[in-house]
């Protein structure tokens, strides 16, 4: 009798240890989902890093853009992002010595 108590213990006591790994994980995923870390999801602006970028001679936009873009992304999106960023228009030109942010 001794031997079948201790086996329906050992049972019960790992079923509810999985439970509690489960929920603790559901909460987890769930907490990080709603706090903007899931990915696909865009970090809000006073998380995201931001760097700011010297102009050298005749660079222009798209060479910078070209610099820090991944293999994931676009350089239209890149350069796109670097005109709102430092709420240039369209026909912003750049000259040596300026200062661009960059938010990553």
């Amino acid at each position: 009798m001794r031997v079948k108590r201790t086996a329906r213990r050992r049972e019960r006591h790992f079923l509810r240890n999985a439970a509690c790994l489960a929920v603790g994980a559901a909460v987890c995923l769930y907490a990080g989902y709603h706090l903007g870390y899931s990915e696909g999801l865009a970090q809000p602006k006073e998380m995201r890093l931001q760097k700011i970028y010297v102009v050298k001679e005749n660079e222009t936009v798209w060479d910078i853009a070209k610099k820090i873009t991944t293999n994931r992304e676009d350089v239209r999106q890149v350069m796109r992002k670097i005109y709102m960023d430092n709420h240039f228009d369209e026909d912003h030109v750049l000259k040596a010595g300026d200062y661009v942010k960059l938010s990553f």
